[in-house]
C-alpha cells in the first residue's frame, strides 16, 4: 500500500473542465509514484445511458493519463 485518494472535480463545472481535472490529477500522481502498470475496472453498465457515457468518458481519459506516461 502506497497511498490513496479521490480525484472528485467540482458539480458545477462543465464536463470537458472535469475530465481535465480527472486527467491532471492522474497525470500528476502518475508521475509521483512512477508505477510500472496501470488496472482500470470494466465499466458497470446500468440503465441510465447518461450516466454510462460519463463514466466511459472518465475512463477514456485515465487511460489516457497512463499512455501519455508510458504505463501499460
Amino acid at each position: 500500500y502506497i497511498t490513496s485518494g479521490i480525484i472528485k472535480p467540482p458539480k458545477t463545472n462543465d464536463m470537458g473542465e472535469r475530465l481535465r481535472i480527472i486527467y491532471d490529477g492522474l497525470f500528476s500522481l502518475i508521475k509521483t509514484y512512477e508505477p510500472d502498470e496501470f488496472a482500470i475496472e470494466t465499466a458497470f453498465y446500468g440503465k441510465n445511458i447518461q450516466s454510462t457515457m460519463k463514466i466511459g468518458y472518465a475512463r477514456g481519459v485515465s487511460i489516457l493519463a497512463a499512455v501519455h506516461n508510458n504505463v501499460h
